[in-house]
């Protein structure tokens, strides 16, 4: 569209739109840099520019194949995306693969930085998983009853998302930008990794698990340095610290299954009910505490579930719908 880089206001207005509708060529992105960085009032051109273009906004064609190719990648049985301000997920996801070195090559966006913080939400209801892809091209799977939530200040020099839950994180490597994980028990701090944390705030422990590369635990004044093969133990209790080698990487739910070489009763249930959305009672404590070894790797189903429960610990099982009630 334009042979050099000398471009004019209203040139550069019309780039700008193409730029927030997540439509702009990888040429145009270059002219548009250029005139940002030469123009001493260009800062205050594109905030306007960007006022103007929220007021009319229509999603483009190509926008919204950008938020629907986005929605394709999540399980469908697997997700409740909330699609908060649409337009800014659709032209996060649109301009992500070309737009990284205009956003951040001139230093900041303006319009990120003066529009108020904003967060995107993607959830995995009991009995699903969620898989997402984040703005920098890292991505993320989420076990049953977890929630990954980032703002809409992510970027490649500020990645930090806050689980609930249990995630696998496949992060895009940045070596001058880090990615935090928060979590209530720890911050996990990374560059470009693979790794799994869990931290469902029901749960007793918070642990990291590393594949890949390497992490950092952030814990009060503490850092532990994770190697491929460790995990990280959070005991919410004592408040402890514990890293270990671990000879499972506690990968099979990602494939839909339960593998547990020793787990009490007590510690089996709520991964039950998230796998299978279902609430279970245990209506003895000491029954609660009896360890077992269980492998779910058929799609075994609830009812089959059960069954091996009863045989295997000689309970009592009742079903009412979602409701199991376990009793000696």
């Amino acid at each position: 569209m334009h042979n050099n880089i000398y471009i004019t206001a209203e040139e550069a207005r019309q780039l700008a739109y193409s730029y927030f509708d997540g439509t702009i060529s990888d040429d145009d992105e270059q002219h548009l840099t250029a005139y940002i960085t030469h123009t001493p009032s260009a800062t205050a051109q594109l905030h306007a520019w960007e006022q103007e273009w929220l007021s009319a906004y229509t999603p483009s064609p190509a926008t919204e194949a950008a938020y629907q190719q986005m929605a394709s990648r999540i399980s469908a049985t697997a997700t409740r995306l909330r699609r908060l301000h649409t337009w800014r997920i659709a032209a996060i996801v649109a301009c992500a693969a070309s737009l990284i070195a205009f956003v951040f090559g001139i230093g900041t966006y303006i319009g990120r930085l003066t529009a108020p913080e904003q967060y995107f939400t993607c959830s995995a209801p009991y009995g699903s998983t969620a898989t997402m892809l984040l703005p920098d091209g890292s991505r993320v799977t989420l076990n049953a009853g977890s929630t990954l939530r980032y703002s809409s200040r992510f970027s490649t020099n500020d990645r930090r998302v806050e689980l609930q839950g249990e995630g696998y994180f496949d992060v895009a490597r940045r070596d001058v930008a880090r990615f935090t994980v928060h979590t209530d028990g720890y911050d996990v701090e990374v560059r470009g990794t693979r790794f799994y944390v869990s931290a469902y705030p029901t749960d007793n422990y918070v642990t990291t698990t590393l594949l890949k590369g390497s992490v950092a635990i952030a814990y009060g004044d503490s850092c532990y340095m994770l190697k491929p093969g460790e995990r990280a133990t959070l005991n919410r209790l004592t408040r402890q610290m514990q890293c270990s080698q671990v000879s499972k990487t506690s990968s099979g739910w990602k494939q839909g299954n339960i593998d547990c070489d020793d787990i009490s009763l007590g510690e089996l249930r709520p991964i039950i009910e998230r796998r299978y959305n279902v609430s279970i009672h245990i209506a003895d404590s000491s029954l609660a505490a009896r360890r077992l070894y269980i492998s779910l790797v058929n799609n075994e189903t609830i009812d089959e579930v059960m069954a091996a429960l009863k045989r295997t610990l000689d309970v009592k099982v009742q079903r009412n719908g979602h409701n199991i009630v376990i009793e000696p």
